[in-house]
């Protein structure tokens, strides 16, 4: 999984890679290549000014090993080494306090030139901090909603309920085609993860529209959790599963109807194992479990983590019929 901190990182270092060569080209100062020296008036000046366009498609596609190339064109590795141990942990924060993208840059901008000014001169401490802030940089923001997944979980929270992704909404459909990814420790203890669950919850409870499991992908969050309805259990309720994996299905089938809240107004006959080894994650302590499951409850575990892996049971369904 691609951590965000990289990206953030390539997009700031770029930036910066940008600016310093429109800065050294217009001052008429010589811009260092590899290897070359070059002023405004030289040989490649046409190259530079449109290796700085690339540049900023590369600021825009976020590609962090590009930019770090772009980077090291645009000044010494001393500087790229800088910007790579300070900038992630500067994205963390800023993550952390919502900051506005601008707002995020300028203040990455700052710092950075704070940084520069205080240990520009030591290289070797700098890579070394570099290496060391990356790693901690990335895992801190793995473990962490991104501010998408946030923007969803927190949105219109008045009633309680998420906006259901369906197969008749193109981007929803492309979503809902997608793998989703695990959920860390972090994430669990976090109180964005009680809110999704809660949600979850409500929405698939909702009685004008109500299911027996949902999966995160289908309130717009890809990632591997689910809430699936205990029709095996006394009082029948729901339960909350995170990243489960099913390690077994039963070579005996058995064939019945299936809806779908993102596939609304159809039905389909589709044909599941009978009996499921599941391991998950407990949804309250986050400890790892496993049980086998049967019937309808197995059918129920096998729709939602199909979702899951961006499969739906309209992909599988030996027939389907409009709703009436």
């Amino acid at each position: 999984m691609q951590s965000r901190a990289i990206a953030n990182t390539g997009f700031i270092c770029s930036a910066y890679g940008l600016s310093l060569l429109f800065l050294r080209i217009s001052a008429g100062q010589t811009v260092r290549v590899p290897e070359l020296n070059v002023g405004r008036g030289g040989v490649y000046s046409v190259f530079c000014r449109a290796a700085s366009f690339a540049f900023g498609l590369c600021l825009l596609r976020q590609n962090g090993i590009v930019c770090f190339v772009c980077a090291y064109f645009n000044g010494s590795l001393r500087h790229c080494a800088a910007a790579f141990a300070f900038l992630p942990v500067v994205c963390r924060v800023t993550d952390g306090l919502r900051m506005p993208a601008f707002d995020m840059i300028r203040a990455c901008f700052l710092l950075y030139g704070q940084f520069m000014r205080i240990g520009g001169c030591f290289f070797p401490a700098i890579v070394m901090a570099g290496v060391m802030f990356m790693v901690l940089g990335c895992k801190s923001t793995m473990d962490v909603f991104s501010p998408d997944e946030l923007r969803v979980i927190h949105s219109d929270n008045s009633s309680g309920l998420m906006r259901l992704c369906t197969v008749n909404v193109l981007n929803d459909s492309l979503l809902l085609r997608s793998k989703s990814a695990e959920v860390s420790k972090g994430m669990f203890g976090s109180p964005d993860f009680a809110v999704l669950t809660e949600r979850m919850l409500a929405t698939v409870m909702n009685p004008d529209n109500e299911g027996v499991g949902i999966a995160a992908p289908q309130v717009g969050v890809l990632r591997r959790v689910i809430a699936v309805q205990r029709f095996d259990k006394v009082g029948e309720p729901f339960e909350i599963y995170i990243n489960p994996e099913i390690t077994y299905y039963s070579e005996e089938k058995q064939t019945g109807a299936e809806g779908c809240l993102s596939v609304p107004g159809l039905w389909g006959r589709v044909e599941r194992s009978k009996e499921i080894t599941i391991r998950y994650r407990d949804g309250r302590t986050f400890e790892e479990r496993c049980e086998n499951v049967s019937g309808f409850t197995a059918v129920i575990f096998q729709h939602e983590f199909d979702h899951l892996n961006g499969r739906l049971y309209i992909d599988i369904a030996s027939e389907t019929e409009v709703k009436r």
